[in-house]
């Protein structure tokens, strides 16, 4: 009887803590665990970036599989990083297709990794709930990577390799967006 009622308290204190690891806030978790990606719309995107009153938003429209994406998010989350009062970095993730039977939140794991690999804890990160073929269309975009600079909700400029403006190598956020930030900021 008194190992039965020691193993069941030993049981409950396990489960206890199990569940209170589990139930940790992010702060504690660890920097890594900090990084969230939310499904979002286009519209509901621009909807964010209109609510950022005084502040540079600079959205990074990229996906999991292109190279020159994942090249410059590190970047945008030392840009924000030199700004945190006054430029706002958001991704955008075009990885759900809308193909038929997958869904923006199957595209979540993915966008994550990346996120997570880059610390982008100190973004607002989202996955597009649009396909991608909706947003390219939106934006006049053949392909990613984009990045687009806002202020007071206005866009004022579109950052893309479409036009081959860039070169071979395309924009970059030292070559082009930092500067452009940086102009639009007035320093």
């Amino acid at each position: 009887m008194m190992r039965t009622t020691v193993a069941l308290l030993l049981s409950l204190v396990v489960l206890q803590h199990a569940g209170a690891e589990e139930k940790r806030p992010p702060a504690e978790a660890g920097k890594v665990d900090e990084v969230t990606v939310e499904v979002q719309s286009w519209d509901g995107l621009q909807k964010f970036v209109r609510s950022r009153k005084d502040q540079v938003v600079v959205v990074d429209v990229w996906s999991s599989w292109c190279t020159p994406c994942v090249r410059e998010l590190p970047h945008l989350v030392e840009l924000v990083a030199e700004r945190p009062r006054s430029v706002v970095g958001v991704t955008f993730c075009l990885d759900y297709n809308g193909a038929s039977g997958t869904t923006a939140e199957s595209a979540k794991p993915g966008a994550l990794k990346v996120l997570r690999k880059v610390n982008a804890k100190r973004l607002v990160n989202f996955v597009s709930s649009d396909a991608d073929e909706t947003v390219y269309g939106k934006l006049d975009l053949g392909a990613v990577p984009a990045v687009l600079v806002y202020r007071n909700g206005k866009l004022l400029e579109q950052f893309d390799n479409d036009s081959g403006d860039y070169g071979d190598e395309g924009f970059t956020y030292e070559g082009q967006v930092g500067p452009f930030v940086e102009k639009v900021l007035g320093r």
